[in-house]
């Protein structure tokens, strides 16, 4: 071995210099080598055989062997989708946000991708829920995670990710509410306080009266940010704090216009302000206030101060939903999402967020005059790739976007934004809207081959082609 090992350095050395290296080699290779056309070509084979082979370091410990990849609940696309597939990414380039959006679309489709064209990494809860013991494992292989289990549980609480636990809490929060809040009670205490923050937020999908006794004890939590979360689901419980005060201090700075004898709609809206400190006090009280206290202190039912709220103003607006937000029922945020629709768009998105999935569908046939992708994007992002044709082309944002297309051809500019524009728009549509979408496009001016229109063209033919077998991404990996 130590005569090889020399023999390497010896013709790596006429090497550099540019000499030949065939007396320099072992005895064994130059008789190899000897009768071939070109020898200094084996005798480099040889040796880069030699340094992948024979001198590898050694293990520092016993080696185990790396446990198999689990099987997805879905199959993987098949050949001519996976190479749509990476086409798609070379050519997007997509965030890591936009990355999950598109497994979303896929999987909402029936499929996962090949573990080759993209492995989930275990670093936000936006991952599609199906690739979870892809995540589990490659934590597990990667040393990252100390449990060889994506069950949720008090022994796997401090040794899941937090990523991965979150999404796992949450899916416990969806099947059993009571367990959740249980594991939450035992072991939340040990976790830093953004990460406990993270999973008292998810309290709010099935939000109880079971939950109230273990919402007050955290009025005590050493976290501000835990505490105000928690009196906000308190407030959407009906049990808020006492800040009948404060809410009235919050009127003062708003108006209320009643209908005459039973005639015309009660509106409530922000009063005009003349300095910049009575601006900054309203948006401090919007953050305590409660969505019930203010209501009483302005005299008028909850639901009149959401349906009769006056968008004149941007900053009061935002300061209202966030109220909403974090005090209002589902029932609140979604009629106050109604009146957005049309006066204040720009927060559709955080509103729709809130909302439950069923309260999510029965606003899609509101939203064709939206002209804000990101509320489009978020009505539907727990069905992603499911709008219908009919519904695609009453969006007003189409209409739009050909237009401004139309005008870009004819004075030959490319305006910034078309491409995320039309990227959002495939993540919505369902393959016949795609392909729809594409002709509406092509006939506006784009190439029918144009990069803005990649991912439309990946949604109308995705899974044209039989999946990949479970024998077959084995031997990929291989």
């Amino acid at each position: 071995m130590r005569e090889i090992e020399a023999g390497i350095a010896a013709m790596r050395g006429r090497w550099l210099m540019g000499a030949g290296a065939f007396d320099a080699a072992p005895a064994d290779w130059r008789a190899a080598a000897e009768g071939d056309g070109e020898p200094e070509l084996v005798l480099l084979a040889l040796a880069a055989q030699a340094g992948r082979t024979a001198f590898l370091p050694a293990p520092d410990g016993t080696l185990s062997p790396i446990e198999s990849l689990p099987d997805l609940d879905l199959p993987v696309l098949g050949e001519r989708d996976r190479a749509a597939f990476r086409s798609l990414m070379a050519l997007v380039k997509p965030s890591s946000e936009d990355t999950n959006r598109v497994l979303a679309m896929i999987a909402a489709r029936g499929w996962v991708v090949h573990p080759l064209d993209h492995m989930p990494e275990d670093t936000d809860e936006a991952i599609p829920p199906v690739y979870a013991p892809w995540v589990a494992w490659a934590a597990r292989t990667a040393g990252k995670a100390e449990v060889a289990t994506e069950v949720l549980d008090e022994e796997s609480f401090d040794l899941i990710p937090h990523a991965a636990r979150r999404r796992a809490f949450a899916a416990l929060r969806t099947e059993d509410p009571a367990a959740a809040r249980g594991l939450l009670e035992a072991r939340g205490a040990s976790l830093p306080a953004e990460q406990r923050l993270a999973l008292v937020t998810t309290l709010s999908k099935g939000l109880s009266e079971e939950d109230v006794p273990f919402l007050e004890r955290l009025a005590s939590d050493r976290s501000g940010k835990v505490r105000l979360m928690a009196a906000g689901l308190l407030a959407r419980l009906d049990r808020a704090a006492d800040d009948g005060a404060l809410a009235q201090e919050l009127a003062v700075f708003h108006s209320v216009k009643r209908g005459v004898l039973g005639i015309g709609k009660t509106t409530v809206g922000p009063s005009t302000l003349k300095t910049d400190a009575q601006r900054r006090r309203r948006e401090e009280l919007y953050g305590v206030v409660s969505l019930s206290a203010f209501a009483a202190a302005l005299s008028v039912e909850r639901q009149t101060l959401i349906e009769g709220w006056r968008f004149a103003d941007s900053r009061a607006t935002a300061g209202m939903v966030e109220l909403i937000l974090r005090t209002g029922r589902d029932a609140d945020v979604t009629g106050f999402a109604r009146g957005a629709i049309a006066e204040a768009p720009t927060h559709l998105a955080r509103l729709i967020a809130r909302l439950p999935f069923e309260a999510r569908d029965r606003l899609i046939p509101l939203m064709a005059p939206v002209m804000h992708l990101a509320a489009l994007v978020e009505v539907v992002s727990h069905r992603p790739g499911t709008l219908g044709r009919a519904d695609c082309a009453r969006l007003a944002i189409v209409t739009s976007l050909a237009d401004r297309i139309r005008v870009g051809e004819r004075k030959g500019e490319r305006w910034y934004g078309l491409n995320s524009a039309l990227f959002d728009l495939a993540l919505i549509a369902d393959a016949a809207a795609a392909e729809n979408l594409i002709e509406t496009f092509v006939t506006a001016g784009l190439a029918r081959m144009d990069p803005g229109l990649a991912a439309l063209r990946f949604n109308a033919g995705l899974a044209r082609s039989p999946a990949c077998s479970q024998t077959d991404i084995v031997g990929d990996l291989r």
